[in-house]
């Protein structure tokens, strides 16, 4: 019985190991959890689920926060793990594009206005066509009258050749904005940040202007988050300035700096405090000193524009992970800010979520504002 135990536990370290190889953890071991992307701590959940051989992973959203190189190299690696383990995985995941070559069932959750849900199970070909919210290439797939419907881009490759497009279909006017090129609003010069005198981000600089919609890239890891914290101040540099407008802001406190540039982080349940969802708003607008008649937009109508006004009363950490998002979006945007940060603002949103997110981006661009994602 002891040799069994002892054979079990070695059995677990090879498991544990093969776990944190797979998901590219083994250099992270000894790195303290604060100091982790949001990335590299997602991949660290995912790790200590694994740890106890369990026969049924289940995952909610596991790619929100991962780049998407390192999204389908965690699919892969779950593929691999159910084939080795025999590990069932059940995923909830808005991001279908990314998971849709590797399930094997859809659990379709369809619910109208003034019905409970009904759940629609079967393969991806068969429940893919009663959805509403899919990924681009199955919309084309539909349209076209694909058989069988493409579940990725490679798979539409095939069929694309075999379509004959008018020459004159994919031809239209893109209108060019013609506006005078405006002196930069947000300004970073040579600016060096991380944690504990290690530096994450060096020597960057960047320039944001009015009526400016901007991204940010790059891998897991690299320091994204990092720059948008130190840009209002949550993380002080340990070279470099930051400029709003002409003012040097490395002497101003955050809230000063966050009434002018907006900053919205990758959990919006940091910035959720009060007992509503308009609450939260009112809010932002007394800590700064603003009455709602003083901000362009009024909480109320921000609400409707974000697609919140049925939850204005609602408790908001009992909103799903889109709904919070939305929610900490209002709650920067109240004061009117001309700048606003805003750190994967599309985690836990669907299709049309996004497009509506979009949209009210652009709106904020046209009005003149500047934007970096």
């Amino acid at each position: 019985g002891i040799r069994d135990v002892e054979r079990s536990r070695g059995l677990g370290d090879v498991y544990k190991r093969q776990v944190l190889d797979l998901l590219a953890l083994t250099s992270l071991r000894t790195r303290p959890i604060e100091t982790l992307s949001g990335g590299e701590k997602q991949r660290v959940a995912i790790a200590a689920a694994l740890a106890l051989c369990p026969k049924v992973l289940v995952l909610d959203e596991p790619t929100s926060q991962l780049a998407p190189d390192m999204a389908h190299e965690l699919l892969d690696t779950l593929v691999h793990l159910s084939e080795a383990l025999g590990l069932t995985i059940v995923l909830a995941e808005h991001r279908l594009e990314r998971v849709l070559p590797y399930c094997d069932t859809i659990l379709y959750l369809e619910q109208a206005a003034s019905t409970p849900s009904h759940v629609r199970v079967g393969p991806p070909r068969e429940i893919l066509p009663l959805m509403e919210d899919i990924p681009p290439v199955v919309t084309l797939g539909k349209a076209l009258g694909w058989t069988p419907l493409p579940l990725s881009v490679e798979d539409a490759v095939l069929w694309a050749q075999t379509v004959r497009i008018p020459p004159s279909a994919g031809s239209r006017e893109v209108p060019q904005r013609r506006d005078a090129p405006q002196a930069p609003y947000l300004r970073v010069e040579s600016l060096t940040a991380g944690y504990e005198e290690q530096a994450v981000v060096h020597d960057v600089s960047l320039a944001l202007s009015p009526g400016e919609i901007a991204v940010l890239l790059g891998h897991n890891g690299v320091g994204k988050s990092t720059l948008l914290r130190a840009m209002v101040g949550l993380i002080h540099p340990v070279q470099g300035r930051v400029w709003i407008g002409d003012r040097d802001v490395s002497d101003l406190p955050v809230a000063e700096i966050c009434r002018h540039v907006a900053y919205l982080p990758q959990d919006p349940s940091a910035l959720l405090f009060a007992d509503t969802v308009l609450d939260e708003l009112l809010t932002t607008l007394h800590n700064h000193g603003l009455r709602p008649e003083d901000v362009p937009v009024p909480p109320r109508e921000l609400l409707e524009q974000l697609g919140l006004a049925p939850y204005w009363d609602a408790y908001p950490r009992d909103l799903s992970v889109g709904e919070r998002q939305r929610v900490a979006l209002a709650a920067i945007l109240v004061t009117g800010p001309r700048a606003i940060l805003l750190d994967e603002p599309t985690r836990g949103l669907d299709y049309s979520a996004k497009a509506a997110l979009l949209a009210l981006l652009r709106r904020w661009r046209d009005g003149g504002g500047a934007v970096l994602l």
